[in-house]
């Protein structure tokens, strides 16, 4: 592993004050969320290359409408569900080139993929999650987690 859980919640604690300027508190490791009622986001960005592996933010659409209205410079009440994607993947682009950044080596990030729902989940494929940090933000709870691909092609139990 090329970065620490302290550095990931570095980046989220400067992307969020920085680029929101919103406050944002780590709530460190956390087991997996089950069944957001209130539906949420999730942005997933891969990184290839001397590290291989994926970032996804999952957060609750409240918190990624205060975002994007943040964002487009907006009411929360105007903002359209093509402007919650693209917050949501904005900030995970934001995050994903980071820790690119920290990684030795030539890598590449993708594009961000979107998912929005209720009661799903979202895998990645040949991997296994290394980081699953929780943040608080206005009361309402984000979850960064960071995938490895396994470099033998099968996934690992996590």
């Amino acid at each position: 592993m090329t970065f620490t859980s302290q550095q990931l919640d570095g980046i989220v604690e400067n992307m969020w004050t920085t680029v929101l300027d919103l406050p944002i508190q780590s709530l460190g490791v956390i087991p997996p969320v089950v069944n957001n009622e209130d539906g949420q986001l999730t942005g997933c960005v891969h990184i290839t290359g001397a590290w291989r592996g994926a970032m996804l933010l999952e957060c609750p659409t409240a918190l990624v409408r205060r975002a994007a209205s943040i964002f487009f410079e907006m009411t929360a009440e105007e903002v359209t569900d093509a402007e919650l994607g693209d917050a949501i993947g904005e900030l995970i682009n934001i995050a994903g080139g980071n820790v690119k950044a920290l990684i030795s080596g030539p890598t590449q990030l993708s594009l961000p993929t979107v998912v929005e729902g209720v009661h799903y989940r979202v895998v990645v494929g040949s991997s296994r999650e290394t980081f699953r940090l929780a943040y608080d933000c206005e009361g309402a709870r984000m979850t960064l987690r960071v995938v490895e691909v396994d470099s033998v092609g099968r996934r690992s139990a996590s």
